[in-house]
């Protein structure tokens, strides 16, 4: 029985207990902060949809367009996150960024209630975009922050129940969207905006600072705690070219996300020939949701810890690419519902509940500098690009559902590049 208990159940030493608790709170609150926003980002998305934009004479569809943007911001903060942060200590990354980004909910607040109607319309074209850019910042700060507290061995062991945090928090945060659907659906959010939601993620973000409090360390034997970061602002991109672990990491993130693209942008091929109804597509969507979030918390609790700890990173991250290979298969010899209901929860426990807290592992062992920096250029601008390059692929046709098979030569290259990253961040067992 005591075998069983820990094999499954990792040790947690007296002194981690306290900052366990304080990080799953952490987390918690980080994504209820983002989650009670999400449904507002897609629900935007279906508002600006309808019809194109007309811009120097040409028809420009508006979500490749804000998402075009959107990537182009993620560029352009980086570097000067970069430099703000070399330039303060460490234990002040979170409170400085968040209070950043409760300032700008408040902007966003003033506009909806000062401007008129034509203004309001481009405060939400804004917050689309800046949305996209907040949901992958905020949780990228809160994991530089945990890589800096936790090496990668507490990573092994912890970073499984530390997720599973976030999990709670983003159940939580959408069942708060949802008690309050009647402020969404029944206005116009280009209109209103959605106010309380917005204060609500406010709260929750004022929460996380007060609970990131003494996670800031940057190594255990360093003799400040409240050392500055130093470096530059264009750290985090020479990292990505001449550092073989970020580059390798990057390139993975790159992948893997681009195919996450296409594989979703196909699946919405089969739910729409599956069912033209609104309301039995929301209902699919919810059903998914709750058969993900109980899945990945089991995974996050029970095994996470486990499979980290016996196969080590190397396995985890070459699989990534087997079970996209599986995806595309089923998704060409099996275009139907129950397919696609199948593959999406199997890839999103796996994202979630392993292959996420891998990758934080994996950035533990990091230097300083690119734990603070590189990881979050690669978990903003790198993830954002690999969404816009699959949405590409696919509007050009050169992988759709018919031709899916396409996409088995990009699953080996993200195998063979998870390999090369284990191996060059001295994770490859044995």
């Amino acid at each position: 029985m005591n075998t069983i208990s820990e094999r499954f159940f990792p040790s947690i030493r007296k002194e981690e207990y306290l900052p366990l608790l304080k990080a799953f709170g952490f987390f918690f609150f980080v994504l209820a902060s983002w989650y009670v926003l999400r449904p507002i980002r897609n629900e935007l998305a279906v508002e600006f949809g309808y019809e194109n934009l007309m811009i120097l004479g040409f028809s420009v569809n508006p979500i490749a367009l804000l998402l075009t943007v959107g990537a182009l911001v993620m560029l352009a903060v980086n570097p000067i996150y970069s430099f703000v942060i070399s330039k303060i200590e460490g234990s002040k990354v979170v409170l400085y960024c968040y209070s950043f980004f409760i300032v700008n909910f408040l902007l966003f607040l003033s506009a909806w209630t000062l401007l008129e109607d034509q203004g309001r319309i481009w405060t939400a074209y804004i917050f689309y975009v800046w949305l996209n850019v907040y949901s992958l910042f905020v949780v990228s700060i809160f994991w530089a922050t945990l890589i800096n507290f936790f090496n990668s061995e507490d990573g092994k062991r912890l970073f499984g129940i530390i997720s599973a945090g976030g999990s709670l928090g983003a159940f939580f945060g959408t069942s708060v969207t949802q008690y309050f659907a009647l402020e969404i659906c029944g206005s116009d959010i280009s209109d209103s905006g959605p106010s309380f939601l917005i204060i609500f993620s406010i709260i929750c973000l004022s929460i996380s600072i007060f609970l990131s409090k003494d996670l800031h360390v940057a190594d255990k034997n360093e003799t400040s705690k409240n050392k500055e970061i130093g470096g530059s602002a264009s750290d985090a991109i020479k990292s990505l070219i001449s550092v073989p672990e970020v580059r390798n990491i990057g390139l993975y993130v790159l992948l893997f996300t681009t195919l996450a693209t296409v594989s979703w942008m196909m699946s919405l091929d089969i739910i729409r020939s599956w069912s033209s109804d609104p309301c039995e597509r929301t209902s699919y969507f919810s059903l998914v949701e709750q058969i993900v979030i109980p899945l990945t918390l089991i995974m996050q609790l029970l095994f996470s810890s486990y499979l980290m700890r016996r196969f080590g990173t190397s396995i985890i991250l070459v699989i990534y690419g087997l079970l996209f290979a599986v995806i595309f298969s089923v998704y060409y010899l099996f275009p139907v519902i129950a397919a696609v209901f199948a593959v999406t929860i199997m890839q999103r426990v796996f994202e979630y509940g392993l292959n996420k807290p891998t990758r934080e592992t994996y950035y533990a062992d990091m230097k300083k500098n690119d734990r603070y920096k590189s990881t979050v250029l690669v978990d903003t601008f790198i993830s954002r690009t690999g969404d816009l390059t699959g949405g590409w692929i696919v509007g050009f046709g050169l992988i759709t559902l018919s031709i899916s098979w396409a996409a088995l030569p990009l699953t080996l290259l993200l195998s063979i590049t998870g390999y090369k990253a284990a191996k060059s961040n001295n994770k490859v067992d044995g």
